[in-house]
């Protein structure tokens, strides 16, 4: 008896977290859906994909879920989002309004730059390491070795002004 109570016990439970994945529409707080793609700079036509499983997704679903993705958008939509955006070299779908869309645009590129920046100061670093090596080299001659400290001296120099530029794009 007590192995049949646990059965029974356990297919209850079971069904409850079934019921609970498969909520009905009407039931899902849409404002909140919708908000949580906002903020991750879902396009507007991800709504179809939400509600494909509805049987009859409602005018008022709709309005909430673009009230709500809406609201989400302002911070995706936000310069220092759009900074990160561009530095991590993430893909922009346009989905920010109008009004913030120039300031967002503006702060992603900046990050972009600071991404490329900060990879060619990476590739610069290897090729001064790499030249160090070489000066090291005792079989070279004196020409050479200062052929080589010329070369490292402008690199250094290339490397200060990257540096200097990504220094300017992090305080805007």
């Amino acid at each position: 008896m007590k192995r049949f109570g646990f059965i029974l016990l356990f297919t209850l439970l079971f069904a409850g977290c079934a019921h609970n994945a498969h909520q009905p529409c009407q039931e899902k707080d849409w404002y909140e859906i919708g908000r949580q793609d906002g903020a991750v700079g879902v396009p507007e036509n991800h709504y179809s994909e939400r509600t494909a499983t509805c049987s009859t997704p409602t005018t008022q679903t709709k309005s909430l879920y673009l009230q709500g993705r809406n609201a989400g958008l302002v911070s995706y939509c936000s310069p220092i989002n759009a900074f990160e955006l561009g530095k991590s070299d993430a893909k922009y779908h346009k989905v920010c309004p109008e009004n913030l869309e120039p300031d967002f645009l503006r702060s992603y590129h900046k990050g972009r730059k600071f991404i490329q920046l900060q990879n060619k100061n990476a590739e610069l670093g290897k090729e001064l390491r790499t030249l160090d090596e070489k000066i090291n080299d005792q079989n070279l001659s004196a020409q050479e070795k200062s052929q080589l400290n010329t070369k490292a001296k402008k690199i250094k120099r290339e490397l200060a002004s990257k540096r200097k530029q990504i220094q300017d794009l992090s305080r805007n």
